[in-house]
């Protein structure tokens, strides 16, 4: 009971309401710490884990390497950042705390941002496509001469969801082949003529 007495006591005390010590102080010393970690993770994590959610690239390996960081104790990381920084000249204090809750804010990021992309319903992702997402992209660029391989460098995707953006632009077109495919484009006013060449 001594230590809850102590506690209300400090609480209590106008001396730990006011100066440069103060709670208040603290408290937005803290949320300054907390969003700026959280804004850099969330500039390193995001485009990662979305990249890896479209394109399945590297899943495995970068979510086994999230979990071990996930695993890596928070005290841990800010004993690895503290040489780090003061190698650096940083110093004790703001910096190493920075870099380590950065750290720490990297792992979840990467796999919920994977998680929530690779788990959109397929048949949401149908009807995105029945829209004509990426499906005329595709087209365009093969009725250029390229290949699979260089759609999907172009557009960023696998070749594997190249033939998949091929395969339902021939069953949206009836047609068989991408000859007749860029044919019916054309036709259908889809695809200018122009561009295909």
């Amino acid at each position: 009971m001594d230590f809850l007495a102590e506690v209300a006591a400090w609480f209590t005390d106008s001396a730990s309401w006011s100066g440069r010590d103060a709670i208040s102080a603290r408290v937005g010393e803290h949320l300054a710490l907390s969003g700026v970690s959280l804004l850099a993770g969330l500039a390193i994590a995001l485009p990662l884990g979305l990249f890896i959610g479209h394109t399945r690239r590297w899943a495995g390996a970068v979510v086994a390497i999230t979990n071990v960081g996930r695993a890596v104790p928070s005290v841990g990381i800010l004993g690895l950042a503290l040489p780090i920084t003061l190698q650096l000249g940083w110093g004790i204090g703001v910096p190493p705390t920075l870099l380590a809750l950065t750290v720490l804010a990297i792992p979840p990021i990467v796999l919920n941002a994977y998680v929530g992309i690779r788990d959109v319903e397929p048949e949401t992702v149908e009807a995105a496509r029945g829209m004509g997402m990426r499906e005329s992209q595709v087209l365009r660029l093969i009725s250029r001469g390229c290949t699979y391989t260089q759609v999907a460098e172009q557009l960023g995707m696998s070749a594997h969801t190249v033939a998949s953006h091929i395969k339902n632009a021939y069953r949206k077109l009836d047609v068989h082949c991408a000859a007749a495919a860029v044919m019916r484009a054309v036709e259908l006013q889809l695809l200018t003529s122009d561009a295909c060449q």
